[in-house]
Formats: structure tokens, C-alpha cells, sequence
């Protein structure tokens, strides 16, 4: 299979961003504070999604497949770290932005924004501000979708960084 997506990332090449080292699948980049519980940056990162399939993306379908990702992904930290995570009390919220990015990768785009009440990795309940864009990218069945997120609010400092990444990314 072809990946039709161009993503340059002269932002993170100042050496700051962490890279999981799976790129695209999902492409997942925490901020150069992100373990730091006294940073504004603690647990902020942003990833992306290439998602088969050119379906409608809706804020009711984003909350529920998000819930079943951090419900897991709560899980795995509780076996990694030592605590038992009550799975009830992750939760996920997004709406349609209307005010959000419009065009995402040279595309229209749809934008949501929302919270996930989420396990740290200390056991600790924390909720996160996120956004959602996501767009189809022309001649290909795939969804190419961006989300960041921080415990900052959206006015936050991070944000700027975090959308510095977003715009990025292109489709070709």
C-alpha cells in the first residue's frame, strides 16, 4: 500500500518533541514536558490517525471509539504503573467546532473539540482539553485525523505549539 501523506516537522526538530517511534500508526508525540507534573506541558501530546474507509466523521462516533481507546489505554498504564483504574470513570466529550480549522492537509476538514477525563501515570484522574480535525484526503479511501491534547486550556501557550504541528501536515 501507497501512504499518500507528506507531514514536515521543522517544529520538532529543535529536539523538544518525543516521538514514539511509530509514526502515523498512530504518529504519536508527546511535549518536551509532558512527565513533568509541575510543567504546563505535563501531559500534552498530539498524534495522528490514517483511518481506512471514507466514512462521515461525527462527534458522536469520535466519543464513542475515544472511550474504548482510553478506557484501554487506562488499562495498560494501571498494569504498568500499579493501580487498578476504575474503567466508569473515563470519559469522553466532543462536539462539532464550528469555529475549529475548516481545512486540514489541504482539504475540508471537520473539527471537534471536547474533553477526556483520563488516568495519569500515577493512578490520577486528570481531564484533558482536546481538539479533533480530521478531513478526507483527495483520491484515496482515508481519513486522515489530528488530535491534541493538553491539560491546558485552548487559550494555553501549548496550543500554539501543538497547531504548529497540525498545519504540518498535507495530503498529496
Amino acid at each position: 500500500m501507497r501512504l499518500l501523506i507528506h507531514l514536515r516537522m521543522p517544529f520538532l526538530g529543535t529536539g523538544a518533541w518525543i516521538n514514539d517511534g511509530i509514526f502515523l500508526c498512530p504518529g504519536l508525540f508527546y511535549a518536551p514536558n509532558f512527565a513533568n507534573t509541575n510543567s504546563p506541558e505535563y501531559h500534552s501530546y498530539l498524534f495522528f490517525w490514517w483511518i481506512e474507509g471514507a466514512k462521515v466523521f461525527t462527534s458522536e462516533q469520535l466519543q464513542a471509539d475515544m472511550l474504548v481507546y482510553y478506557r484501554g489505554l487506562a488499562q495498560e498504564r494501571g498494569k504498568n504503573y500499579g493501580f487498578i483504574p476504575d474503567l466508569s470513570r473515563i470519559t469522553v466529550e466532543y462536539r462539532v467546532d464550528p469555529q475549529g480549522r475548516q481545512a486540514f492537509g489541504g482539504s475540508t476538514a471537520a473539527a471537534f473539540s471536547g474533553t477526556v477525563d483520563i488516568y495519569d501515570t500515577h493512578g490520577k484522574i486528570i481531564t484533558l482539553n482536546s481538539e479533533v480535525v480530521a478531513c478526507v484526503c483527495p483520491g484515496t479511501d482515508h481519513i486522515a485525523a489530528f488530535f491534541g491534547l493538553s491539560l491546558e486550556p485552548r487559550t494555553g501557550p501549548i496550543w500554539t505549539k501543538l497547531e504548529a504541528v497540525r498545519d504540518t501536515f498535507g495530503c498529496k
